[in-house]
């Protein structure tokens, strides 16, 4: 149980005051040291928590409340590493902070206290005391600029807002720490690594302004960031996997800020999400450029107290191994210290762990790994120990973030394998690649993302399925009586069969509307009317009566009525062209049906001769014919259910419309509108595969679907199954040029 405290207390051979952080040996009282703010609130959280786990992002929150361009990871590991240093601990064998993989740290030993303490209330996030020394900066004019606040610190120093009094802006300063400043070899490599980083003037990279100094302590100017990082949005998110959209845009950034610095032969060498900000303008930068290697990881703090065991790890923590590689660099000549390879767990390349030169294709891996986890919501390669991630870094292939999270496309999971490749060669050879792989997986997500709507808009307007909210334009054809002239339709089941109700009205609809020559209205102005009308939005529905009471209120010409009736073993089909002004009727056409299952067909037959005696050239009728029991379905049943479907699809039912589209191909196998209204309803569900095996059925069937139709299952198959942009720019073409007033 977590408690407040104040006082002294005994955690094995040591005493702490939990007032000045000035800890003791029992058995030396000379053997003292002054833990620094870090450590000493760490060790406070251990020893309040009484054994119970600490979390690393406890730690972050408590220690850093500001959203600040602070290497969090990093600066745990460091105040750790000082605590197993003071304490004279061992990571691989505990005896005071055992680390617990991938969850945290907890106090190992028994607490005792030795004075009585006293009930103190403490915020759930208290800003962290700073140093007496870094207080005293507030306020104060250094260099040029003015500092405001503290905005963190770590184990790299504090962190500064300020005013450049020069040019007006706000920047962050951050002050290396005291045992960096008194180090020459580390003040050099600092210097020079910093010149390197101020080199990558690029929106995707954290800025560097310049490199100072104020009363003989070093300092960093650099962008002022307000954001988090995306291992802050990644652990706060639930669940962890990183929206698509989201997910695209970072990566595409994050290429961007990389094929920056590898221009100028500048290699990162630790990217990770850590690495990684967001900033709240949606920007995305990546940090440390020359900076991330400037103070020692936890690995290496135990190191310098003889500690050469693999320790247990973290999935965050940074690991180091011996290399004579360059460290964050140019390509050519080593900007580091020699003799380390600082990295992460779970994010080195292979060459990083086998020691071999390193070049760009080492950040476009470790990038591959940060996508795999945003994508999959878990890291590719995890283990107890460093030894163990870095045997599956170089042995093993990760799960595909597709059978992770459906939600990621096959062609991410794709871009993700290269990324991941072992040998380099068969890697992406730059970022720019990447991106642009990227970027086509955007643009295809972004068309899916619209298809639906377009596919559903001209798929219903084949169907002529009513509704009171479609959502698409009407096409607007080249009318016959004249330029401004439109017509309505109404159909009357006579036969006692409800199926004929949506069947003869899809049907007859599909047949006129198949001809550029014919002006129809538009459903949702059919709608409109009847809402007027306070009656049912469903143009199937209509009676002539009805509809002649549309056509007036909507300035149309003419109302087309059709009627199906009983005829001894057979039917009777009816159409008739009313002028809805005079009431008068200016066409007919009469046929006869002698079976059930020709009533589509001879349906087809009777639209074509109406048309002609319509006024529509003979030429035109015979190009625009397509039998509509091949257009449609020569079963009533498979139209009434795809017309169900569609019900269900435009009210927002997606997943509900399925099942009716199912059933209709089950009826009628080569049902073309119903292959492509699946294909609608797999794309809007996200299961483009599926959606891709409809479109492609569809395609193969093209030849039964009338012109507008066909056109509409090319334009789909090689948008969405091939992706060969250049047939659908010609379909498109082809399109325009038939049906003008259809874009």
């Amino acid at each position: 149980m977590e408690r407040p405290l104040s006082g002294r207390v005994r955690i094995g051979d040591f005493e702490l005051d939990l007032k000045t952080g000035e800890l003791s040996s029992a058995v030396d009282r000379d053997q003292k040291v002054l833990l620094r703010e870090q450590p000493f609130q760490v060790l406070r959280m251990l020893i309040e928590r009484g054994g119970t786990i600490v979390t690393r992002e406890e730690i972050r929150r408590k220690l850093w409340p500001n959203s600040t361009i602070v290497d969090f990871d990093h600066s745990i590991n460091v105040a750790i590493g000082i605590l197993r240093k003071a304490l004279g601990d061992s990571a691989s064998n505990p005896t005071y902070i055992e680390t617990l993989a991938r969850r945290g740290y907890r106090l190992a030993v028994a607490v005792e206290f030795l004075e009585t303490t006293t009930e103190v209330h403490r915020p759930e996030t208290p800003i962290v005391q700073p140093p007496a020394g870094a207080a005293a900066l507030i306020g104060k004019k250094v260099s040029h600029y003015r500092v405001l606040r503290i905005i963190g610190g770590g184990g790299m120093g504090m962190v500064f807002e300020a005013e450049d009094l020069k040019l007006g802006r706000r920047v962050a300063l951050k002050f290396l720490p005291e045992e960096l400043a008194s180090d020459p070899v580390a003040l050099r490599r600092f210097e020079r690594e910093a010149q390197t980083a101020s080199a990558l003037n690029h929106p995707n990279i954290c800025t560097i302004y310049g490199v100072e100094e104020y009363e003989g302590q070093p300092f960093i100017a650099m962008e002022l960031l307000e954001g988090d990082t995306l291992l802050h949005r990644i652990d706060s998110s639930a669940p962890k996997e990183i929206l698509l959209d989201t997910l695209l845009d970072i990566a595409i950034q994050i290429c961007n800020g990389l094929q920056a610095a590898h221009d100028k032969e500048i290699i990162h060498r630790d990217i990770k999400p850590g690495n990684i900000f967001l900033t709240k303008q949606g920007h995305v930068k990546i940090l440390d450029f020359g900076l991330a290697k400037l103070a020692e990881s936890e690995e290496v703090a135990e190191r310098d107290i003889g500690t050469s065991n693999i320790e247990p790890l973290l999935d965050n923590e940074q690991i180091t191994t011996d290399s004579t590689a360059e460290s964050i660099e140019r390509i050519s000549p080593a900007l580091t210290r020699p003799g380390t390879t600082p990295g992460t767990a779970g994010y080195m390349s292979p060459e990083q762990l086998r020691k071999e030169k390193l070049d760009a294709r080492t950040d476009l891996f470790s990038f591959g790994l940060v996508i795999y986890e945003m994508a999959a919501g878990r890291r590719a390669f995890t283990g107890e120990t460093a030894a163990v991630v870095q045997d599956a870094i170089l042995n093993q292939t990760p799960n595909p973030a597709h059978d992770l999270n459906s939600a990621v496309p096959r062609e991410l999971d794709a871009i993700i394998t290269k990324a991941l490749e072992k040998d380099r060669s068969r890697r992406y050879q730059s970022a720019a690649q990447m991106r642009d792989d990227l970027e086509r997986v955007r643009s295809e997500t972004q068309q899916a993302r619209r298809r639906p709507l377009r596919w559903l808009a001209v798929a219903a307007l084949l169907l002529l399925v009513a509704s009171g909210t479609w959502i698409y334009l009407r096409f607007r054809n080249k009318v016959t009586l004249s330029p401004s002239d439109t017509i309505v339709l109404a159909v009357s089941n006579q036969t006692g069969d409800p199926v004929f109700n949506d069947a003869l009205y899809t049907s007859l609809r599909t047949g006129l509307e198949q001809t550029p020559y014919l002006n129809v209205l538009a459903a949702n102005k059919v709608g409109e009317a009847l809402r007027t009308l306070h009656l049912s939005e469903d143009p199937t529905k209509m009676t002539p009566q009805t509809a002649t009471e549309v056509c007036v209120r909507s300035n149309s010409k003419m109302v087309i009525a059709g009627s199906i009736a009983e005829a001894g073993n057979g039917f009777h089909i009816e159409l008739d062209g009313i002028n809805c002004q005079s009431g008068k009727t200016i066409a007919q056409v009469l046929n006869d049906v002698p079976s059930r299952t020709l009533v589509v067909h001879v349906l087809g037959v009777s639209a074509a001769q109406l048309r002609a005696k319509l006024g529509e050239p003979d030429a035109s009728v015979a190009r625009f014919n397509k039998p509509l029991d091949e257009a449609t379905s020569a079963s009533p049943e498979a139209l009434q259910l795809l017309t169900d479907g569609y019900r269900h699809h435009l009210t927002g039912d997606v997943s509900g419309a399925v099942p009716y589209y199912q059933r209709a191909i089950e009826v009628d196998p080569d049902f073309t509108l119903a292959h492509v209204a699946l294909a609608f309803a797999h794309s809007a569900l996200g299961k483009q595969a599926f959606a891709v095996a409809s479109a492609k059925k569809a395609y193969e069937l093209r030849s039964r679907m009338t012109e507008r139709a066909r056109f509409h299952a090319e334009d789909v198959y090689y948008d969405l199954a091939t992706g060969e942009q250049e047939k659908t720019c010609g379909v498109l073409s082809q399109w325009a040029q038939t049906f003008p007033d259809d874009f």
